[in-house]
């Protein structure tokens, strides 16, 4: 959540145009940050995402304690497991 809110209060600052001419210092530090295998061909694409997600808002949505179950690896890992009953409802409710 906090990721979301910096994003969305870097792009909002990046919009304002006395602040345009830092873009390509800012796209240079991004590119240098960030290691991904998402094809260069899509990064305006998932620019145009992040820009529009930033002023119109996140969708955020939160799995609660009875939308997971505790278990326990072979390892001795503590994880938590999906129960999808209770989630398939709330990603339905998302795209449709």
């Amino acid at each position: 959540m906090r990721a979301q809110i910096f994003i969305k209060a870097a792009v909002q600052k990046m919009l304002n145009p006395l602040n345009w001419w830092r873009i390509p210092g800012v796209v240079t530090a991004i590119a240098q940050s960030i290691d991904t295998n998402i094809p260069v061909f899509l990064w305006p694409r998932l620019g145009y995402s992040l820009l529009f997600s930033a002023v119109k808002g996140f969708d955020m949505h939160s799995l609660d304690r009875t939308m997971v179950t505790n278990w326990v690896t072979p390892d001795g890992a503590q994880v938590l497991l999906p129960v999808w009953e209770k989630i398939d409802p709330l990603v339905d409710n998302l795209f449709h």
